[in-house]
């Protein structure tokens, strides 16, 4: 797992962990795969980074 900015998110990599708003609302679940309209939904909330399963980064930066 690695921490990664919002900002140098990219659609295909796997959270790793629940994801929570500045407020403690739930935004994204553990397991998800991002895509762009979620990497905008976490900027919306303020979400500052993300948890991000290690091997789907690598997997992630293939594909983009």
């Amino acid at each position: 797992m690695r921490i990664v900015p919002t900002l140098q998110l990219v659609p295909g990599m796997i959270v790793a962990e629940d994801v929570l708003s500045l407020d403690q609302e739930f935004v994204l679940e553990k397991g998800t795969r991002l895509t762009d309209a979620m990497i905008t939904r976490l900027d919306l909330y303020g979400v500052l980074s993300v948890a991000i399963q290690k091997d789907s980064a690598s997997t992630a930066d293939k594909q983009a």
